[in-house]
Formats: structure tokens, C-alpha cells, sequence
């Protein structure tokens, strides 16, 4: 597996823990879209800064 794959992997795992964390801390639906817009959000800033190099 490639280090970016790896890397994935790794966020997608961190991800998940968050999530379920806020549900079982009582989170909304609609609390965690927000947190997954926010994730996708930073995870695309990331993508296009290692873009443009």
C-alpha cells in the first residue's frame, strides 16, 4: 500500500473515532453532517496545497 493510501486509511480511521465520539456524546444529525462538511472542507485545503507544489 502506498504512503498516501496508508496516509488515507489512517484519516478515514481518525474520522470514524471523532464521529462516533460525538454521536455517543449525543450529536445531532445534522451536528455530525456539519462535522463531515468541516472534515471534507480541511481534507480538500490539503489536497490542493500538496497540488500546488
Amino acid at each position: 500500500m502506498s504512503t498516501m493510501n496508508k496516509n488515507y486509511v489512517t484519516f478515514l480511521g481518525s474520522v470514524n473515532d471523532d464521529l462516533m465520539r460525538e454521536i455517543d456524546n449525543g450529536a445531532s444529525f445534522a451536528d455530525v453532517l456539519n462535522r463531515l462538511g468541516a472534515i471534507r472542507s480541511t481534507w480538500q485545503e490539503q489536497l490542493e496545497a500538496k497540488a500546488s507544489f
